[in-house]
């Protein structure tokens, strides 16, 4: 009680200021979605699909951090493009 009286003004802020998301903290939200599939299947089939649901899963959640549309991005990938080497010389 005391941390939300001393930071009232901040507590709430995510409610008001569109560009605040309600927590900091997007390890736990990339974690969240992990969980539920967990508690929904039980289980991933096998390790490889584990590994591909894996690499999918983070390829869309770096996609949405740099606030590019994730279906575009997934079809560049699949034609060999990637927004993550683009402009990159060697």
């Amino acid at each position: 009680m005391d941390r939300l009286v001393l930071y009232e003004d901040y507590v709430l802020n995510f409610t008001m200021k569109e560009n605040v998301p309600p927590s900091n903290n997007l390890a736990e939200r990339d974690i969240r979605l992990w969980k539920t599939k967990l508690k929904v299947s039980g289980c991933l089939p096998t390790i490889d699909g584990a590994k591909r649901y894996a690499r999918i899963k983070g390829f869309c959640s770096t996609v949405r951090k740099h606030a590019l549309s994730v279906y575009e991005q997934l079809l560049a990938a699949m034609d060999g493009r990637s927004f993550l080497f683009e402009g990159l010389t060697t």
